[in-house]
């Protein structure tokens, strides 16, 4: 893991292994609460913030992964994958906006009197 980059709940328990890897990158792991050890109202925000983060990122991999079947790469060589890559992220973001964008569509216009 690169410097400056985080750790998610795949290193949970594993705070020595992370510093060791990588010094420079920060734990972005949930708080756990334990039997006689509640989580304070400061954890319990900070994990909130932690998870909506990470529901929209891991959000946008399973449009990736499940709608544009974006598993295996297709193309022998570099640039060609990276191509389908950005068309596929492109279309996923369009995937997330449709929502908004079909609400958009339906606001009736006033006719101009011009």
């Amino acid at each position: 893991m690169r410097p400056g980059y985080g750790a998610d709940s795949a290193y949970t328990g594993q705070k020595a292994k992370l510093a060791a890897a990588a010094p420079g990158a920060k734990d972005f792991t949930n708080v756990k609460g334990y039997r006689y050890r509640k989580l304070t109202d400061a954890d319990r925000a900070r994990n909130r913030t932690k998870s909506k983060v990470r529901a929209k990122v891991e959000h946008q991999f399973g449009i990736i992964k499940r709608q544009f079947g974006f598993t295996k790469v297709r193309y022998r060589g570099l640039e060609k994958n990276a191509q389908r890559l950005f068309v596929v992220c492109a279309l996923s973001n369009l995937v997330m906006a449709k929502k908004q964008l079909l609400k958009r569509r339906r606001v009736k216009l006033r006719p101009s009197y011009a």
